[in-house]
């Protein structure tokens, strides 16, 4: 683990994947994109632009139910 984490964003919600059909009431879920952290690890407007977008889909394949490994996977490409 590097000394220092910065954490870029993060789901919070139920994915889709672990839903059942009566499941139909609950709060939304969320995604936070941490501005301070992102900014950290970027130099310049576009790597942050960049980041942004890796980081919202990111997390938003954590909305779909894919763990880390398969997001890894996925981000090869």
């Amino acid at each position: 683990i590097p000394s220092t984490v910065h954490i870029l964003g993060f789901y919070h919600g139920v994915p889709v994947s672990k839903r059942s059909k009566d499941d139909t009431w609950r709060l939304p879920d969320e995604i936070y994109i941490f501005q301070e952290s992102i900014e950290k690890v970027c130099t310049g407007d576009e790597a942050v632009r960049k980041e942004i977008r890796q980081t919202v889909w990111h997390e938003i394949a954590h909305h779909f139910g894919f763990d880390e490994k398969e997001i890894d996977e996925w981000e090869r490409y």
